[in-house]
Formats: C-alpha cells, structure tokens, sequence
C-alpha cells in the first residue's frame, strides 16, 4: 500500500526560470503501455498491509520526537491553504508560500512577510544562506532562550547570534511574549535581525534552508517545556 504521510507537502515553485516541456510521448508508447498492463494483469496480487514510521528528510538529528499522535485537518480556503488543530490554524498562501500561525479563533500568533519571505543563496565560498523574513507585531518582545536559561536576551531593535556553543550540542530557541516560540533545527550560526533599515529576519549560516518548529504556548514555562521535549531533555 501507499504509505501514509502525517505531513501535507505544497510546492509553490521551484527554478521556474528552468521550467521546459516534456518531449512528445513516442509513437508505440501506446502499444507498449497496453502490453505492459496486460502483462501486470498476470500477476497473482499478494499484498499485505505494512505499519510504517515515516519521516520527514532532512530532520535534524537533535530533535529528539520523530512524530506525534494528533489530529489534525486541512482545507482549502480561498487562496489559502488551512491547516487546523484543536489548538491552532496555520494559513499558507497559494501564490507565495508564506504562513501565517493562528489560534484556532483566528487571533494572529505570527506572521512571514508576504512578499518574498524565504531567500537563499551561496557566498563566495560555496557555502549555503538563508533568510527567513517575518512581520514581528509592533508591541512584540523576542527573547533568545536556552533550556537553561530563565531570563533571555531581549531580541527587538537589533541584530543578534542567538546560536549556542557547538560544544553544548543545543539548538536555539526565539521566544515571543505573544504566545509563541521558534525552535531553529540548524547546525551552523543562526542570527536575528531586527533593525529597521535591514529587515526582520532570522538568518542561517551552512544550510540551503531554515527549518524552524513553531511552538504555541499561554505561558512561557508552556513553550519552554515543549522545547525541553523536542530536544530529548525532558
């Protein structure tokens, strides 16, 4: 059987500069699909079901929780498309690709820029950047967390690394006061911009992109807990 995927994959684009059409079809490609079926036909079906674990490529080895039992649904809604728990709805747009996290009464958590929100590309050395651009609401305090920490660097109106110490083997956390916090599975430095004239955006050194966890919460010592969990400390 097919395996069933607990994940809902979207692609809005890629290289579209690099799009070209399919050659025609051959002339016997007919005749050879038709014989190929009558071929398949002869073969006696013995099919068992099989439980797999799927995972999504690309994971970062230090997140701890591979997959978790929730229900959860999706529709689509316009030129969005809604993915919706008991807790949360997440908004993406059809023409961009960019998301937009609500609580399930529809009160905005958080949201990527709309124009433009993701930009990658490779310095001089060959080695991969990436910008992931957000529309942080003007009364919003972000603090950089650890697992250990309890206070925060105050994130707002500057330009900060809120990496750890590769020794320390922990991934970085942005918590905001709206009700929300960003874990950022990346291995080389992770940087958050918040300076008018740059842009707001959190900015990752050696990876072709940012794979970030959004964390929704009441209380901070909520999100923090959730961190601990997805990072095996807990």
């Amino acid at each position: 059987t097919a395996p069933q995927y607990d994940y809902l994959v979207i692609n809005i684009g890629y290289e579209p500069t690099n799009i070209v059409s399919l050659p025609d079809a051959p002339d016997d490609f007919d005749e050879f699909w038709a014989k190929a079926k009558e071929e398949l036909a002869t073969v006696p079906g013995d099919f068992k079901l099989t439980k797999e674990q799927q995972f999504i490529p690309g994971t970062d080895s230090r997140i701890a929780v591979s997959h978790v039992d929730r229900t959860w649904m999706y529709r689509e809604a316009g030129g969005s498309i809604e993915l919706l728990t008991d807790e949360l709805c997440l908004q993406i747009d059809k023409a961009s690709g960019t998301l937009r996290f609500l609580t399930r009464d529809k009160k905005l958590l958080l949201a990527e820029r709309s124009r433009e929100s993701r930009q990658i590309d490779t310095d001089s050395f060959g080695q991969s950047r990436a910008w992931l651009y957000f529309d942080w609401q003007k009364n919003e305090n972000l603090y950089a967390m650890g697992t250990r920490d309890t206070n925060g660097m105050k994130l707002r109106g500057s330009a900060r690394y809120i990496s750890h110490d590769a020794d320390t083997d922990e991934l970085p956390l942005l918590l905001s006061d709206k009700g929300y916090g960003i874990l950022l599975a990346a291995d080389g430095p992770v940087m958050c911009c918040d300076i008018p004239s740059y842009g707001s955006y959190l900015h990752t050194e050696g990876a072709a992109w940012t794979d970030y966890y959004f964390i929704a919460g009441k209380r901070p010592d909520t999100i923090m807990n959730a961190y601990a969990y997805l990072c095996g400390r807990l």
